[in-house]
């Protein structure tokens, strides 16, 4: 039978273990967050830059462009002109599916495009 002594020791070790684990926990879920936010600020960049590399391109017969990202895991950025040529779309694909899409304002002149 286990005394008082041991239990209580064994107590505080349970206690420890709680404590011990509760703030691994904490940190893994402040890393994950983090490198999340890094992801996603990243693929914002990305897709802002591809709508600044397709501006130089945007006139009034422009209607679509894609830049690979990957080509071996079909991974593309699609831009877009709309109908009314006011809002110019970058969609990030992975194959089919849409991971992330940005749009931007712009005004077409007469003889090219304009921000």
């Amino acid at each position: 039978m286990i005394g008082r002594r041991g239990a209580a020791f064994l107590l505080l070790v349970v206690l420890v273990t709680m404590v011990v684990l509760a703030a691994v926990r904490t940190m893994v879920v402040a890393e994950t967050s983090s490198r999340r936010h890094d992801l996603l600020g990243r693929r914002n960049q990305t897709l802002a830059a591809a709508i600044d590399a397709a501006m130089p391109i945007v006139d009034n017969s422009f209607q679509t462009c894609r830049l690979p990202i990957d080509e071996a895991a079909n991974e593309f950025i699609q831009v877009t002109l709309d109908q009314n040529q006011s809002i110019v779309t970058a969609t990030w694909y992975q194959g089919d599916k849409v991971v992330d899409e940005m749009t931007r304002q712009i005004h077409l002149e007469e003889d090219g495009a304009d921000q």
